[in-house]
């Protein structure tokens, strides 16, 4: 861990999980959000022009990776003693649940009614 009396102090994983990797997945929500916001008022195209092997595939992965995250933070907060469940590390195992589960729903939209995507999103 980053306090230890054989080695020197290292902020590098309280840094990276409490301030870097939750500011750039709270960023990224409220641009999905925006992202999100446009898309909705579009119709969608027709499924045959979406539905393709890709797609599935992107939704899978997006899945599968917004499981594990809910299934670690669960393990997370089984695993604490209910006074230490709420810290950093929680947190940002929620931040990074709930970025997956809206990158699902911008996948779809992106898919099925995006005129011009914007970019890869996995």
């Amino acid at each position: 861990g980053p306090w230890s009396p054989n080695k020197e102090l290292d902020l590098t994983p309280c840094f990276e999980h409490g301030i870097i990797v939750p500011v750039l997945n709270i960023l990224f929500i409220g641009l999905a959000f925006y992202r999100l916001r446009k898309l909705e008022v579009l119709y969608a195209f027709p499924s045959f022009y979406t539905k393709t092997v890709v797609f599935w595939v992107k939704l899978i992965l997006a899945s599968v990776n917004a499981g594990a995250a809910i299934f670690e933070l669960l393990l997370t907060a089984a695993i604490l003693p209910p006074s230490k469940t709420f810290n950093v590390f929680t947190v940002g195992l929620l931040i990074q649940s709930v970025t997956y589960l809206v990158a699902i729903r911008l996948h779809y939209y992106e898919q099925t009614k995006a005129r011009k995507p914007s970019d890869v999103l996995l």
